[in-house]
């Protein structure tokens, strides 16, 4: 005959007792009904809270943001054709790389992966510092070259480390099936460690591109008096961008951290856990609601991820406007 031995006073009782018959308590063997199981949260691309960017999209957004300060400063001075042409090929630029931004967007969220589209860097990338511009056709001349240089290099940097994240199958750490396994835990594990560490790549270039970004827009506003109109916009969209940046490795870390708990517990608990079909079933209450509230702090990341995302496509959505105010000047 089948026994369960009792979780509080450890006398074996025989299979589908509901108490034990020593002290009492409620037995919680494997494969019994609710609570005790918990549907299995196999993840995929489509609700993974990391899925959004494997590199910041700061510097993309943060050279089409100066298009905003290019808007407003042509609607205070003349419309020279020199100035025209300018400003259009500014808007064009812009425009095609906000557009990559947004399928890239777009792509990540419906889960799909560009084979062999990864953008090129810029040709002739040159971290030589522009001249001061010293009318407003230099001025917008010099930011076209900034934003289509910086712009390329920034969306290859991106694609190259997204397509080392796309290796790393995340979606899979977190399957049932590999909650209920020493080797699948441990390959999370790893897995989660080499994530981290691309995570903090993309930090560190983000931050990087932001001071060479500052370098170049401020050696090229230099020196005339109505620039400082432009570089106070420019400091101003910084800020926001710059903070939306922080939040977002700031939430990935979180998320990286609750991934990380989660398979610690699964680690503690092997043996404990099992799987039934898509399922798993627990030995105990409490660690059915040690799992929930774990799996809470993830949900709650991946609630925040959406937010960040949410928010960068208004930014995406108002350099785009500001293109189209270059193209009506």
């Amino acid at each position: 005959m089948t026994v369960n031995a009792c979780e509080n006073c450890k006398t074996e009782t025989a299979a589908g007792a509901r108490n034990c018959p020593a002290c009492g308590a409620p037995m919680l063997a494997n494969f019994m009904p609710d609570p005790r199981r918990a549907a299995a949260r196999a993840r995929n691309s489509g609700d993974h809270t990391w899925r959004n960017v494997a590199i910041s999209a700061v510097i993309v957004l943060g050279c089409l943001t100066l298009l905003g300060r290019c808007s407003s400063l042509l609607s205070e001075i003349d419309r020279r054709a020199d100035v025209r042409q300018e400003a259009d090929a500014l808007a064009k630029t812009g425009r095609e790389l906000l557009l990559a931004e947004k399928a890239r967007l777009d792509d990540i969220e419906a889960g799909r992966t560009r084979v062999g589209s990864q953008p090129q860097p810029a040709a002739n990338s040159d971290t030589a510092l522009p001249a001061p511009a010293t009318n407003t056709a230099e001025l917008l001349r010099g930011m076209n070259r900034i934003v289509s240089d910086m712009g390329q290099r920034s969306a290859h940097t991106r694609a190259q480390l997204q397509a080392e994240v796309a290796t790393l199958k995340l979606d899979a750490v977190l399957a049932p099936q590999n909650l209920v396994d020493a080797r699948g835990i441990a390959s999370g594990q790893s897995t989660m460690r080499r994530y981290l560490t691309l995570v903090e790549a993309s930090n560190a270039i983000a931050r990087a591109d932001t001071a060479e970004l500052d370098r170049r827009v401020y050696a090229l506003a230099g020196g005339v008096a109505r620039n400082a109109q432009f570089i106070a916009g420019y400091e101003q969209s910084k800020r926001q961008r710059v903070t939306l940046d922080n939040e977002q490795i700031a939430n990935q870390r979180r998320a990286v951290a609750a991934t990380q708990a989660l398979l610690a517990f699964a680690h503690a608990r092997l043996g404990r856990i099992s799987l039934d079909g898509k399922e798993l079933l627990f030995r105990s209450q409490s660690d059915l609601d040690t799992y929930r509230r774990l799996l809470a702090d993830f949900d709650r990341e991946a609630a925040q991820e959406e937010e960040i995302s949410r928010r960068q496509r208004k930014m995406i959505d108002d350099a785009l406007a500001s293109t189209d105010k270059l193209k009506a000047m």
